[in-house]
């Protein structure tokens, strides 16, 4: 299917803050497994064939997460997430103003190069977290305002089938889910931290990495298992 809105989902999935340069920052065509464009922040991959969208990406490489073939396991709905999300801490919401501004020290990749000469004279290079931005990739953060409402707390953390997963990333899977218009992804590889394989459709896929969460009293998303 051809995805109109196609800006506005793939930048859901990179990243926004923190340590992030290249790959991570914007979509891109993936040369390693043409034709796909993927957009990732590390914790989420949406990959997406290029014929359902209409703009031209840059090129780079990255490796797909090595995951365990399995069959199908369960239906998970955009009702029971938002279900969970409403079961969870609720904190005040708040939204960005502007965009933050890129370091111009390390060019917003949030590392730079360092240089050091041992004492046989030999240099070495290595590449650490920018002194400037401390590795962010911004010298400047948005303003942050309050909206006046209540949402689930980013922070924390429910559980889907196995996996636990940050509401952070649960929230952008929401959005997509509506941008796409689409009301259930279907959960095949499924597992605490590893990548988990969620299918939208043939041309759509999300791989989803599981986190480290031992609390076993975490909300669960309600799952149809088959």
């Amino acid at each position: 299917m051809k995805i109109k809105n196609e800006k506005e989902l793939l930048e859901l999935f990179v990243a926004k803050s923190g340590p992030a340069w290249g790959m991570l920052t914007r979509p891109f065509l993936n040369v390693k497994y043409p034709p796909q464009v993927w957009a990732t922040n590390r914790y989420l991959l949406l990959v997406v064939k290029k014929d359902c969208l209409t703009s031209e990406y840059p090129e780079d490489k990255l490796f797909m997460p090595n995951m365990e073939e399995r069959n199908f396991h369960s239906v998970v709905t955009k009702q029971a997430l938002q279900d969970a999300l409403g079961k969870c801490q609720q904190v005040e919401e708040e939204v960005e103003i502007g965009k933050p501004k890129v370091c111009d020290e390390c060019c917003g990749r949030g590392e730079v190069e360092w240089e050091y000469m041992d004492k046989h004279k030999n240099i070495h290079h290595e590449y650490h977290d920018c002194p400037v931005c401390n590795g962010t990739g911004h010298s400047e953060e948005p303003r942050r305002r309050k909206t006046g409402k209540m949402t689930a707390d980013p922070e924390s953390f429910v559980r889907i089938d196995a996996m636990a997963a940050k509401v952070s990333m649960v929230q952008i899977v929401v959005k997509a889910m509506e941008l796409l218009g689409i009301d259930e992804i279907y959960h095949y590889v499924n597992g605490n931290m590893k990548p988990n394989l969620f299918v939208i459709d043939n041309d759509i896929k999300l791989i989803w990495m599981g986190c480290a969460c031992d609390d076993m009293e975490l909300v669960k998303v309600e799952t149809e298992v088959i």
